[in-house]
């Protein structure tokens, strides 16, 4: 008696045990799998190749699903990689992965395969990514969580224009870290979002401009450029002598 062939299991149920399975266990059986089929394994390999170059800015979200906002399918790539014996490319799928992202979870994971020699430069080259990242708003977050406030200080003066409103508003924590390292840069980033409160001109902003100006004044007194502090505030005066509700917020102006 022949017996029935037995029905392929349904898609959605397979998806569904594969997903209960570990990383690992998927990569090893692949390795394995990929010993006993020469094109099984050539196909593996192309795979796990990474691009030879970072895409450029305008095609960092392109078609690809790799190279997409995706840290399982980097973190993939980058173990199989190391399962063949190839921990450079490894390095260079998370390192590009985090050029793309900022994200520090690809950062920690490129130092930790970073080839002899390399990982002493990567924190410098992290910074430089930042600092040169299309996003302006996910280029300041980085460098402040990284406790870079010069670096994000000059960010935020070269490019100010190109944050979000949300992220312009919120550069008080930088201005309090330097209020004693720096005094004169957090009195000119005060003066960035002052200018930019005042241009919008509503009460909400007036009030903000309000606090800006006092805490210039402040600034000033004790770095000791009180002088270019009452400059500016005489040009501020002539620039924006028709906000009366700014200027009754700060009278000792």
């Amino acid at each position: 008696m022949v017996s029935e062939p037995r029905s392929e299991m349904p898609d959605d149920e397979l998806r569904r045990r594969l997903g209960r399975l570990t990383k690992r266990s998927v990569i090893d059986w692949l390795v394995a799998r990929s010993r006993l089929d020469e094109a099984f394994r050539r196909d593996l390999t192309g795979l796990a190749m990474p691009a030879r170059r970072p895409p450029a800015p305008d095609r960092w979200q392109g078609s690809d699903p790799l190279a997409a906002d995706c840290p399982a399918a980097h973190e993939l790539r980058s173990e199989a990689l190391l399962a063949l014996g190839r921990p450079h490319e490894a390095f260079e799928v998370l390192w590009n992965a985090f050029r793309r992202t900022l994200r520090m979870g690809f950062l920690r994971g490129a130092i930790a395969v970073a080839p002899r020699g390399r990982a002493a430069h990567i924190d410098a080259e992290a910074m430089d990514a930042a600092e040169n990242h299309p996003d302006a708003d996910l280029a300041l977050g980085f460098l402040i969580a990284r406790g870079a406030l010069d670096r994000a200080a000059g960010l935020i003066d070269r490019r100010f224009e190109e944050l979000s409103a949300s992220a312009r508003t919120g550069l008080q924590p930088v201005v309090a870290a330097l209020r004693e390292e720096d005094p004169r840069q957090a009195w000119q980033l005060l003066r960035l979002t002052l200018i930019d409160a005042l241009e919008e001109g509503d009460t909400e902003a007036g009030a903000l401009a309000g606090g800006c100006l006092r805490q210039m004044r402040q600034l000033a007194a004790g770095g000791g450029f009180a002088a270019e502090h009452d400059a500016f505030v005489e040009q501020l005066r002539q620039d924006y002598r028709g906000r009366a509700a700014f200027w009754s917020t700060v009278p000792g102006e």
